[in-house]
């Protein structure tokens, strides 16, 4: 009877062991792919920030461009004479 309660005793701990086991891959699985994802989002934050940072850079370039533009064409003054035709003077 005590031999038989230890063997029992013994299947039973080893299946539980077995679900134990089983259960923390299920858990190192989903902590796995948990990371792979937390990478791409990283990256592609990362991505992201650069892109960006490129149309800011851009931005900013075209605002300079725009300020060069208007500065240039203030340089020019455009006068109507009587008969309609118009004269540039620099």
């Amino acid at each position: 009877m005590i031999v038989k309660n230890n063997q029992e005793a013994t299947e039973q701990m080893a299946s539980n062991s077995q679900k134990i086991n089983n259960e923390i891959e299920n858990i190192a699985s989903i902590s796995e792919e948990n990371s792979a994802a937390v990478e791409e989002v990283s990256a592609f934050s990362e991505e992201m920030a650069a892109q960006i940072e490129d149309v800011s850079t851009s931005a900013q370039l075209l605002a300079e461009m725009a300020q060069e533009l208007t500065n240039s064409v203030l340089q020019f003054k455009v006068e109507s004479d009587d008969e309609g035709s118009t004269q540039s003077d620099e």
